[in-house]
């Protein structure tokens, strides 16, 4: 497949960090930093005693103290943000240490950046409701993690937040929740159902992209934008009900979810883009709802591409939307339904006029 846009920044991840590996051109693959510059610590670490403290600043006003494989962050206001990749603020400084479990006390008000990346033995995680915003790449590659509440005090949510996360398999996102930033759950492999809340209203670029147990996603109304490879690779999702609030469906969206059987078109989406659907091998129906504006649905190019099993496609319109190159599946095998007294209309039309099988229903 031809790359898509990356960031610059998650250029510099790649060339820096080592936790992201370009496998799949439409996101890079992240996975575990193979540490070769410590190659002791984590032994070191092992055989720390449950008594032992350290204490470091990490805010302002705020410390964290590790006792035993217990991280404890306390005091009042914003923690620090740091990176993992040797550019700007400094890495956290327990970014080494074996820690099982974090508390944050109540009276700390964020998570920062990359605060957290890389703790592979976290299993618990105490988050008080004074958190108000989860910061970039915060527990990113916490791979034994296997659940976490999110307070309803908490607002938003960074980008990578929980990339990588392979075994967390239930996450709670309160109301309280206005944005989740791309990537956010990318590779999180074990969750199997995900809530969207209903003050959410762009699904953004990567976030639930390679979640191949993801079975169930649960999309309010408040969604507006479902955003480039948005579930790319949910492999397990066999249905999914996209919301009419929903106007845009954008490149990659649905790509590779070979799970999925059948997909309604709501009838506010007024573009869906290149390769939304590409490779849903198993997907037989299509239903393209009557648009709700007078300018229409707009199918872009290849949109259903390599959907190998299609054999209907049901258009509720008595105007044939607007469509760019109907190509990408075998047309032949495809029946087009439209309404009663439409047939010519279709027939008529540049691309609709392709399909040789055009019935009305």
């Amino acid at each position: 497949m031809k790359s898509i846009r990356i960031s610059i920044f998650v250029a510099v991840l790649v060339a820096t960090a080592g936790y992201i590996h370009a496998q799949d051109t439409r996101m890079p693959t992240i996975r575990q930093e193979q540490n070769t510059t410590r190659p002791n610590v984590q032994q070191q670490n092992t055989q720390r005693s449950q008594t032992t403290t350290t204490t470091w600043k990490c805010g302002s006003n705020l410390t964290a103290t590790l006792t035993g494989t217990t991280l404890t962050i306390s005091g009042r206001g914003k923690m620090d943000d740091y990176n993992s990749f040797g550019i700007g603020p400094a890495e956290p400084p327990w970014r080494f240490e074996t820690i099982t479990r974090i508390i944050i006390q109540n009276e700390v008000t964020s998570i920062g950046n990359w605060a957290f990346i890389g703790c592979s033995s976290l299993t618990t995680i105490t988050i008080p409701n004074s958190i108000t915003s989860i910061g970039l790449g915060a527990f990113g590659g916490c791979s034994s993690l296997t659940s976490i509440t999110i307070p309803n005090s908490v607002t938003s949510i960074g980008s990578f937040a929980f990339h990588t996360c392979s075994s967390l398999t239930s996450i709670t996102i309160p109301n309280s929740v206005t944005s989740i930033g791309s990537a956010a759950f990318a590779h999180c492999r074990s969750i199997t159902s995900i809530t969207i809340p209903n003050t959410v209203t762009t699904i953004e670029e990567n976030t639930f992209v390679w979640c191949s147990q993801l079975t169930s996603i649960i999309m309010p109304n408040s969604v507006r934008v479902i955003g480039p490879s948005a579930f790319a690779d949910c492999s397990s999702l066999a249905s999914i009900t996209i919301p009419n609030s929903v106007v845009s469906i954008g490149p990659h969206a649905f790509e590779g979810c070979s799970s999925l059987t059948s997909i309604t078109i709501p009838n506010r989406v007024r573009v869906i883009e290149p390769h939304a659907f590409r490779g849903c091998s198993r997907l037989t129906t299509i239903t393209i709802t009557q648009p709700y504006s007078e300018l229409g649905l707009l199918l872009i190019s290849y949109a259903f591409e390599g959907c190998s099993s299609l054999t209907s496609i049901i258009a509720q319109s008595d105007n044939p939307p607007s469509l760019i190159n109907a190509g990408g599946f075998d047309i032949n095998k495809v029946t087009l339904y439209v309404p009663r007294g439409a047939r010519r209309a279709y027939q008529n039309h540049k691309e609709w006029s392709k399909f040789r099988l055009i019935r009305e229903i």
